[in-house]
């Protein structure tokens, strides 16, 4: 497992963090260092705003992921599981700017899988999760 953040934040957590090395605060820049970071082929990406996601459900991503370049529910691109292969596009994507994860799964081949979407709820503040 490899948290990815900034590590300017100074956020006390207790477990090592890895710095994404960037000032942008985008998930495309969290992606690219957590695949830069990862001994695996296969990385699945969950954001931390997603506390009601399952084992079950992330199973369900990975089912049929290696013939991919990415695997992600019917709502959008995270939770996903990435193929380090697609490092040197997110690069690119970051290098011009293009923070737009969606728009990343338009060139890839890409897996969709149905979901319960209460699963996918965002929670970003405590009154989300009333």
């Amino acid at each position: 497992m490899i948290a990815v953040g900034k590590t300017a934040d100074e956020l006390p957590l207790p477990f090592p963090l890895v710095d994404d090395r960037s000032d942008i605060r985008a998930a495309m820049v969290g992606l690219c260092a957590g695949l830069r970071a990862a001994t695996t082929d296969l990385c699945l990406v969950l954001p931390v705003d997603l506390p009601h996601m399952t084992s079950d459900a992330l199973l369900l991503l990975t089912d049929g992921a290696e013939g991919v370049d990415a695997a992600v529910p019917q709502t959008g691109p995270l939770p996903g599981v990435y193929h380090r292969r697609i490092l040197p596009l997110v690069e690119e994507r970051i290098g011009s700017h293009d923070f737009a994860l969606h728009r990343l799964l338009g060139g890839l081949r890409t897996r969709v899988v149905e979901l319960d979407e209460s699963l996918l709820r965002n929670v970003n503040e405590p009154s989300d999760l009333r």
